[in-house]
């Protein structure tokens, strides 16, 4: 659980630099290191949130909507940051946002924080709850 904590804090931390960028005067090469960080959690967390879409109904609108928008973050974390600084701080927030949407909806990757599903499992055995049409993401996003 101390790795999923870890995970799920750098991203965390990577975020919030992300949106404090917008306030304070980032040079390109901040928003460089930066825009790194973000697209390594994402590219982390994106095999994921892609596996679980896979398993989802292929005709559904949820899946359709939900394979466009991972296309859309892995396309985005795939490009060079912008060289005006403007258009460099919109990329960042950009990311950090995508950064934000996985972490939400999919948690940290396993191979970095253990198995969630797992986790869960063993957490809600003597409670009684169940947990029919959650997602691993969903189970880590709740603990």
């Amino acid at each position: 659980m101390s790795r999923q904590t870890d995970a799920t804090s750098a991203v965390r931390t990577a975020i919030d630099r992300a949106r404090a960028v917008g306030y304070e005067a980032g040079t390109h090469e901040e928003l460089d290191r930066l825009a790194t960080d973000l697209r390594a959690y994402a590219t982390e967390m994106l095999p994921v949130a892609e596996a679980q879409t896979e398993r989802m109904w292929h005709g559904s609108r949820e899946q359709y909507v939900i394979s466009s928008r991972l296309k859309s973050i892995s396309t985005e974390a795939e490009q060079p940051l912008a060289t005006g600084i403007l258009a460099a701080h919109a990329q960042v927030r950009l990311l950090a946002l995508d950064c934000e949407w996985l972490l939400t909806h999919y948690g940290p990757a396993p191979a970095r924080s253990g198995s969630a599903s797992a986790a869960h499992h063993s957490k809600q055995e003597g409670t009684g709850q169940r947990t029919a049409g959650l997602g691993e993401g969903d189970v880590a996003a709740r603990l």
